[in-house]
C-alpha cells in the first residue's frame, strides 16, 4: 500500500516530468510554453513542507492560475475528477489573440489544439 509520502513525491516527481523532459508526450503543454517549478520547489523537502498538511488521498496538484508556474502561491490540491478538465484555457484570451491578428493554428498550438477546436471556443467567447 502507497503511504502519504509516496503519492506526494509522485505528484512532485511528475510535475517535474511535466516541466522538464521534453520526451514526455504532454511537455508542450508544460514546459514547452514556458510552464516552470519555483526554485525552491526543486528540492523535495520545500515541496513538501507548503503541500504535504492539505494533501488527501486521490488528490492531484492543480495550478490555480493555468499559465502560471508551479508555486506554493498557485498550486492547491484537487481531486482527479475536479481537475479532470478536458483544456484549460482562457476562452476570452483567445478571441483577445485572434483579434489581434494572432492565426487560430497557433494560438491552439501550446494547447495541443487543432485549428477546428480554436475556431469553435473563439465562436463561443464571442457569444458571450
Amino acid at each position: 500500500m502507497r503511504t502519504k509520502n509516496d503519492c506526494v513525491y509522485a505528484c512532485w516527481k511528475r510535475m517535474h516530468v511535466r516541466c522538464y523532459d521534453r520526451t514526455y508526450h504532454s511537455y508542450h503543454r508544460y514546459g514547452g510554453r514556458g510552464i516552470q517549478i519555483s526554485l525552491d520547489w526543486h528540492l523535495y523537502a520545500n515541496f513538501k513542507m507548503d503541500m504535504w498538511d492539505t494533501w488527501f488521498k486521490g488528490a492531484t496538484v492543480d495550478r490555480i492560475d493555468n499559465n502560471g508556474n508551479y508555486c506554493s502561491e498557485n498550486c492547491r490540491w484537487l481531486s482527479k475528477s475536479a481537475n479532470k478538465k478536458p483544456f484549460k484555457y482562457d476562452a476570452q484570451e483567445f478571441l483577445r489573440l485572434y483579434n489581434s491578428g494572432m492565426l487560430q493554428k497557433d494560438i491552439g498550438r501550446p494547447y495541443g489544439l487543432g485549428q477546428d477546436r480554436v475556431s469553435k471556443i473563439i465562436k463561443r467567447a464571442r457569444r458571450g
